[in-house]
């Protein structure tokens, strides 16, 4: 069992994915209809997708981390991990790599 599980944090990977799907969705959807919509909408759903995806990032770099030590697990996953190895380092972790919490096994 993974530490995202152990902790029961891992549905805040799943609301991050879904809300990236979502802000991603709305900038394509604007760049995609760029003839067609009003100014005003084009650059609510383009600046709301990009403002929305910094937001979901940022919310998962402060909120997915140790309850025991406060290390912030996606954060040192995308600072310190190569660009292809950081999720699979995330979503592999068994144990806090500062503190080893949880260490029940």
């Amino acid at each position: 069992m993974t530490i995202l599980s152990k902790t029961g944090q891992s549905w805040k990977i799943w609301i991050m994915f879904a809300a990236l799907l979502l802000s991603q969705a709305s900038i394509i959807y604007g760049q995609m209809n760029l003839d067609t919509l009003p100014k005003d909408f084009y650059f609510l759903f383009v600046a709301g997708g990009a403002i929305s995806t910094f937001m979901v990032f940022i919310a998962a770099c402060v909120s997915i981390k140790c309850p025991s030590c406060g290390l912030k697990w996606f954060w040192s996953a995308v600072s310190g991990q190569e660009s292809k190895k950081w999720l699979f380092w995330l979503l592999s972790l068994k144990s806090c790599p500062r503190c080893g919490e949880p260490k029940d096994g």
